[in-house]
């Protein structure tokens, strides 16, 4: 009996051992990430159709119809994400002094969601995931992305305009008012210049109040002021590359009929193409990470030319590094 058992054993033991060993199970691979780009949610522009209506204006004034319940404006990057932006959202259909409501729409679902609805102009994001806008109080106010810890930030008289974070998010500037993330003041400027963008953390650029000065970049721990183009002077931009050193200058701020750069290293002005007086830029942002701008549109088309009735229009435009159109955002309602 013993001697049976040991021939089975051994038979088991040659069996098992002639079997091929367990082939390795591949490394579990991550999942491809998505392919994102912004042409997905683009449509061209169909200018050739209202531009020629434009021209040919009928006499008279118009009575202006929205064909759009909302109206987009001030769109502007997520630093740490190319592929999302936030704008402020107007309905048509509210009778306010500021139907806002702030959003942020992401490139890669095609999703936008709602983040505070007490929002009027001035929106700009943060380094940090802060945005900051002025309120329909016209004070100064900020929120995180996902509409968590909504918080007034300055409480002063007057109307606090157009806010604009630090490069860093430590500080933002309003007016001429230095406040830091959490809006304890920092200081006033006493220089007569309006803020258009910061240039660094310390630096900030700017159209003086001296025609002669022109467009200046203002040092905050000096105090200096250095002239980048003398005797050229701008309410706003549609938006400022920072690391080229370029304004892009939209057309109904200056020179009614051509979009322009400023390039504040050569001084030299640029018209990068022809516009119409109702077909407009407003103000925008860039980002580096994919040189890629994006500004508010405002335009009008002709619903009936015979009736003269017109659809006033207010869309967010892609566009390329160099300025050229690339197509309007189509937004979710």
């Amino acid at each position: 009996m013993n001697r049976l058992l040991s021939v089975s054993l051994l038979l088991l033991f040659a069996i098992s051992s002639c079997r091929e060993p367990d082939s390795p199970q591949p490394a579990s691979q991550p999942e491809p990430e998505p392919i994102v780009n912004y042409q997905s949610y683009l449509e061209p522009v169909k200018e050739a159709v209202f531009k020629e209506r434009l021209l040919n204006f009928s006499p008279g004034f118009p009575t202006y119809w929205p064909q759009d319940r909302y109206l987009y404006t001030l769109p502007c990057f997520n630093p740490q994400d190319p592929y999302e932006i936030a704008y402020l959202r107007t309905d048509s259909e509210i009778i306010s002094d500021c139907p806002m409501a702030l959003f942020i729409f992401s490139f890669r679902t095609g999703e936008a969601r709602q983040v505070s609805n007490n929002a009027c102009y001035g929106l700009d994001w943060s380094n940090t995931g802060w945005l900051i806008y002025t309120g329909i109080d016209r004070k100064v106010w900020k929120v995180k992305a996902d509409g968590d810890s909504l918080t007034q930030l300055a409480f002063g008289s007057g109307f606090h305009n157009d806010p604009k974070w630090s490069p860093n998010g430590k500080s933002f500037i309003y007016e001429r008012i230095l406040m830091t993330e959490n809006g304890d003041l920092i200081g006033g400027i006493t220089e007569t210049f309006r803020p258009l963008a910061w240039i660094n953390d310390s630096s900030i650029l700017g159209s003086h109040g001296d025609p002669s000065k022109g467009l200046i970049n203002y040092s905050i721990p000096s105090k200096q002021v250095e002239s980048f183009i003398p005797n050229e002077n701008l309410p706003g931009i549609s938006y400022f590359r920072s690391g080229e050193m370029d304004i892009f200058v939209d057309p109904s701020l200056r020179r009614l009929t051509y979009f322009l750069r400023f390039d504040l290293q050569t001084q030299q002005i640029d018209t990068i193409r022809r516009t119409y007086t109702k077909y407009r830029y407003g103000v925008g942002d860039y980002t580096p990470q994919t040189k890629h701008a994006i500004v508010q549109l405002s335009r009008q088309d002709w619903k009936d030319s015979i009736a003269n009735e017109i659809y006033s229009r207010s869309h967010l435009l892609m566009l390329d590094e160099n300025g050229e159109e690339l197509g309007i955002v189509q937004l979710p309602e």
